[in-house]
């Protein structure tokens, strides 16, 4: 993925922006690995919910801001069931 990403803190408060969008709130931590070897590299844990449960049939709610982050990695949603409002 390209883009821009802007890490900010001020030791008590920290941001994250992807290409000028605050993700800070769609993430459960950020690590940053700098391997001596190559290309520093940035960890991003997206918190997303794991759940397993035999429903048969139901809809996914997914938060818009979660989809957007989503494709902004590359993520395709199934294109039959794509809607906004939180539901895919």
């Amino acid at each position: 993925m390209r883009g821009e990403l802007r890490l900010t803190s001020n030791g008590v408060l920290h941001g994250v922006h992807l290409d000028g969008v605050d993700i800070s709130s769609s993430l459960r931590s950020v690590a940053l690995r700098l391997d001596p070897s190559g290309l520093p590299a940035v960890v991003l844990d997206v918190m997303v919910h794991d759940m397993s449960a035999d429903l048969g049939r139901a809809q996914l709610c997914i938060p818009d801001e979660t989809r957007d982050l989503l494709l902004r990695f590359g993520w395709t949603p199934p294109q039959d069931d794509v809607q906004q409002g939180g539901v895919v």
